[in-house]
């Protein structure tokens, strides 16, 4: 079974809305397939190698098949997220 694991990493822990909405609909319309998905938002790190780093060894601790790094001010309209996991 597919499991995706989507990963915000951000300073302030603040996402865009628009963020947040296009991730909220890529997990229903992942649900939808029955995949597995799994959310962190990683925050509070200032230097970005280092909390990807984190969130790395966090998917690689769980037994997800993908995982998907997203800015905190990128959006998407409609199914590019689950596309992209296909």
């Amino acid at each position: 079974m597919k499991h995706v694991y989507i990963a915000v990493v951000t300073y302030n822990g603040r996402a865009d809305r628009a963020t947040t909405e296009a991730i909220n609909r890529s997990i229903d319309l992942a649900k939808a397939l029955d995949w597995r998905v799994s959310f962190l938002r990683w925050v509070g790190d200032g230097l970005i190698a280092n909390a990807r780093n984190a969130v790395v060894a966090r998917f690689l601790a769980t037994d997800a098949t993908d995982l998907i790094f997203v800015d905190a001010d990128v959006a998407w309209p409609g199914d590019e997220l689950i596309r992209l996991a296909s």
